[in-house]
């Protein structure tokens, strides 16, 4: 089949060529998560998941990605800066088609792999196996995915799960869509790890000050593109007891390769800024946003309850912002081979270290009993470290490497994937 590249003119020009109800709009969500520690660096070693897939989902290394599944069976790559979770990408046939139209669909990831998906796919993971071991992962290593000759508008049945993970993004008026193999879903699903920087940075002004500094870091390929605009984001401080405070941000003028691009916002949320019922007026503004941007309510929703374990109920301070469109097509550039309209929504997500974290890291670099009871007794500071624990350890290491930091992640971290210096 013939390709049409998905560049942003190319998508105009079709959208104005044919009506909407004439061509396929396919609409994409996802996340792209980073962790950064005070002084606005990229830690490296998150290849650590939140919640498992269900098994019928294609993953290329099993012992490259950490979770529930597989605890104590993934090492830490350092390589991996960035995690791209959960893209979703739903297909809505013209209105007047009444047989299965098939397609083909690629996706690249510049500067990331993609480990895992479903249906089955053909995927290109260049340097990921250097022999029989894991290989290094560069800012030029180039990924991709192709689904060749997919039916979509089936009638097939789907794989059961239970796992909310995956029956949320179900819950979407969307045509189902079928490989050659006959694995059905409601969406092609994708997850990958990437060596490179999220497009914005958060500096803490000093150890201990309510204010930050939040600002562009853009690949220079980049420095000239158009429509690089934040329009919205959002900082909240979850709580382990399940309260939450947030700020949401709106500037004016927020354009990321402009050269006094920079915002700065204060995290001194007072105590009567916490409750429960943050938690969902944060989903509502958020929500209003995703679909401002271009999603359907019902994908929007979607997105929202696949990940509300991960964004609202673990404790933690992060940055949500809506990622500009150019900087994704940038990283994650499409083909397909039919006209189409694209919505590509994708939400950036930066894990900061909370003052609770701050506390822990604090309280595991002064510790002195290293038996088995007083290491025990530090489990509750691993517990607050939260699934970004081993970066987290490794980033105190560099600045305090006392016994308390280097017993720690001898006993609560995961192990280090290590390379050749001259790798």
């Amino acid at each position: 089949m013939r390709y049409i590249l998905l560049t942003l003119s190319s998508l105009c020009l079709t959208a104005f060529a044919m009506a909407s109800d004439q061509v396929m709009v396919v609409h994409e969500w996802g996340t792209f998560t980073s962790l950064q520690n005070e002084a606005g660096a990229t830690l490296g070693g998150i290849n650590a998941d939140d919640e498992a897939l269900p098994a019928f989902v294609k993953t290329l290394r099993r012992d490259l990605i950490a979770n529930p599944a597989n605890k104590g069976f993934a090492y830490a790559h350092p390589d991996i800066t960035m995690r791209l979770e959960t893209p979703v990408v739903y297909f809505h046939p013209p209105k007047n088609q009444v047989a299965p139209m098939t397609l083909d669909f690629e996706v690249q990831f510049r500067g990331g792999w993609l480990t895992q998906f479903y249906p089955d796919a053909d995927a290109r993971a260049a340097g990921m196996m250097d022999g029989s071991k894991i290989g290094r992962l560069k800012s030029n290593t180039l990924g991709s995915l192709n689904w060749r000759a997919l039916r979509v508008g089936v009638e097939a049945p789907l794989t059961e799960t239970e796992l909310t993970v995956w029956k949320a993004p179900r819950a979407v008026e969307a045509a189902t869509v079928a490989n050659p193999h006959g694995q059905a879903e409601k969406f092609l699903f994708y997850r990958g790890v990437g060596n490179l920087n999220a497009p914005l940075k958060v500096v803490r002004t000093s150890r201990g000050s309510d204010e930050l500094v939040i600002q562009p870091q853009l690949d220079p390929a980049l420095q000239s593109s158009q429509g690089l605009a934040v329009r919205t984001l959002w900082l909240a401080h979850f709580k382990a007891d399940g309260t939450c405070a947030f700020t949401e941000l709106r500037p004016d003028n927020f354009v990321l390769n402009a050269p006094d691009a920079r915002l700065t916002i204060k995290t001194d949320f007072s105590p009567g800024a916490y409750s429960v019922e943050n938690l969902r007026a944060l989903r509502v503004a958020m929500h209003k946003e995703l679909v401002a941007d271009g999603l359907f309510a019902d994908e929007a929703e979607a997105l929202l309850k696949t990940w509300e374990s991960s964004y609202f109920k673990s404790a933690g301070l992060r940055l949500f912002f809506l990622v500009p469109k150019p900087w994704t097509n940038y990283y994650l550039p499409l083909k397909l081979s039919v006209p189409s309209e694209i919505v590509r929504t994708m939400v950036g997500r930066l894990e900061l270290i909370s003052p609770e974290q701050n506390a822990a890291l604090d309280h595991l670099a002064a510790a002195t009993d290293f038996s088995d009871t007083g290491l025990d007794a530090l489990q509750p500071d691993i517990n607050v470290l939260g699934r970004f624990k081993t970066p987290l350890l490794a980033d105190r290491m560099k600045t305090q490497p006392t016994p308390g930091i280097k017993q720690a992640m001898n006993r609560f971290a995961m192990p280090l994937y290590l390379f050749p210096l001259n790798q």
